[in-house]
């Protein structure tokens, strides 16, 4: 019984053919694994990319809320209050500027958590991962 059942014994591969088909072997996993890893990535950018589009449109829509706030709460405090409505609505601005303060301190904690994310899965593919493996 021969070692080598797919091959005629007078073929029976050299191990120097045996050395460079398994280095063939090891070089296309590799780069199998690195086409894996770029789509991986591709696809957590997708999904970063919808989540802050939906980040944006929640923005738009709660500045809106915000403003429609803001007229009522000028002409509340315009009503009931000795304020003029500059006065009203010199309130309702501090007020938008703290709320404005701290939505964009969350929003910058939240983005420098998803660069940081980027970051290690850009750090784990080699840059020049084509000419590195031929």
């Amino acid at each position: 019984m021969s070692l080598y059942p797919l091959y005629r014994p007078e073929e029976q591969p050299s191990l120097t053919g045996l050395v460079r088909q398994l280095l063939n072997n090891v070089s296309e996993l590799i780069q199998q694994h690195i086409e894996l890893t770029k789509t991986e990535i591709k696809l957590e950018a997708q999904r970063l990319s919808k989540a802050a589009l939906f980040g944006l449109v929640a923005f738009v829509f709660l500045m809106v809320l915000l403003v429609c706030i803001g007229a009522l709460g000028t002409i509340l405090l315009e009503s009931y209050t000795p304020l003029t409505w500059v006065g009203s609505a010199t309130v309702m601005t501090v007020l938008y500027l703290g709320l404005l303060i701290v939505f964009g301190v969350l929003c910058l904690k939240q983005l420098q958590s998803a660069k940081q994310v980027l970051d290690e899965a850009h750090s784990e593919v080699p840059q020049d991962s084509e000419s590195a493996y031929q």
